[in-house]
């Protein structure tokens, strides 16, 4: 059971649902009316028992309103236990804008659609609080985020709703864009501290692919996580 636990929290805190891949961090942007974005991406989580875990999601996003969109992200695992994992819709809305300046708000509820017997699913509902900012220093583009998650899990599973602190950036350089981001969050005891090094290429001004490692800097830290993605905008 805490090994299912596990897998479900190291999939809400990098491979959970990104605006701007690799990072976690969200930056705070908006795809606007009537826009649609699809994303592919693929996740593996190394354990320090040299236990991994695979998941592949699918993110499909629409802009509903001008300032505001919603997605809907659905992983599958293909490791220990394989099939279709807990659905999670996103909302996000942009209420400040300033030039390169944003402010935004965003809302994560993950459904309890997967088979929670199988250890596909918590078999809890849960929700993500974000307040997601972006600003731009010369050439590189800073986010901040702070994050309150609230963790369903399945009876008898270690649980506790924790903090999260993000700064990422990210720095142009023709079709390559570099990206870097530092997250801590006090899930667990020690706390949970990464650093995740990667960036993305613009095949054409639509299809952006990309990948990223991070490395645990605490015990309680995952070792490594590496991560890689194509993104479709329409």
């Amino acid at each position: 059971m805490k090994r299912v636990f596990n897998c479900f929290l190291i999939l809400a805190l990098v491979s959970a649902p990104v605006w701007a891949r690799p990072l976690t961090t969200d930056d705070a942007t908006i795809h606007g009316l009537g826009h649609w974005e699809g994303q592919v991406y693929d996740t593996v989580n190394t354990y320090k028992n040299a236990i991994s875990t695979n998941t592949i999601g699918v993110q499909i996003t629409n802009g509903i309103l001008p300032n505001c969109d919603l997605k809907l992200e659905i992983p599958t695992f293909t490791s220990n236990v394989s099939g279709i994992g807990d659905a999670i819709i996103h909302t996000k809305y942009l209420f400040y804008q300033n030039g390169d300046n944003r402010l935004a708000a965003r809302v994560d509820f993950k459904l309890p659609s997967g088979n929670a017997a199988a250890g596909l699913g918590s078999g809890y509902a849960n929700y993500v609080l974000w307040l997601a900012g972006a600003t731009k220093l010369g050439p590189v583009k800073v986010y901040k985020n702070l994050v309150y998650s609230s963790v369903g899990t399945a009876a008898g599973a270690p649980t506790a709703n924790y903090y999260q602190l993000s700064v990422a950036g990210e720095y142009p350089i023709d079709k390559w864009t570099a990206a870097s981001e530092i997250i801590w969050n006090n899930s667990v005891a020690p706390n949970v501290l990464t650093i995740l090094v990667g960036g993305n290429y613009a095949i054409t001004p639509a299809i952006v692919v990309d990948a990223g490692l991070t490395f645990g800097l605490t015990s309680q830290s995952q070792p490594y996580v590496f991560t890689c993605g194509l993104t479709q905008n329409i």
